[in-house]
Formats: C-alpha cells, sequence, structure tokens
C-alpha cells in the first residue's frame, strides 16, 4: 500500500501542531518529506516498466503497473 501526498499532507500538519520541540518537528517534517521524494521515485519507476511491458507486447503486466501509480 502507497502512502498518498494528501496523507503526508495531513500527517505533516499534525506534527507541526503538535506539542514537540522545534528539532523533532523538523527532523520528523523532513522524514515526511524524503518519504514523498520515495514515493514519486518508485511512481517514475513503475511508469517506466509499464512502458517497457507494453513495448514487448506484455500490456496486461504494463496495465498492472499503472494500477498501482494510479488508484
Amino acid at each position: 500500500m502507497s502512502i498518498t501526498t494528501e496523507n503526508l499532507n495531513y500527517l505533516g500538519t499534525l506534527i507541526a501542531n503538535s506539542s514537540a520541540e522545534q528539532p523533532e518537528k523538523h527532523e520528523m517534517l523532513s522524514f515526511l518529506a524524503d518519504m514523498e521524494q520515495a514515493q514519486k521515485e518508485m511512481d517514475k519507476l513503475l511508469l517506466t516498466l509499464a512502458v517497457m511491458f507494453d513495448q514487448n507486447d506484455m500490456q496486461e503486466m504494463g496495465t498492472e503497473c499503472r494500477k498501482f501509480v494510479f488508484k
């Protein structure tokens, strides 16, 4: 199950409004930003795989890859 940008934004809001000290807040928010970037990279990889499957007459596999990105 992938985490969406909406989920990350919600978590960021919870962290920003929490009673945690500023250094801890910054560390947690940085971690969420890293997770968002990793999700984007994974989506890019899945779309690249989908194109490769399509080009090799494996459209069903390409469709399955796209399902992970476009839920």
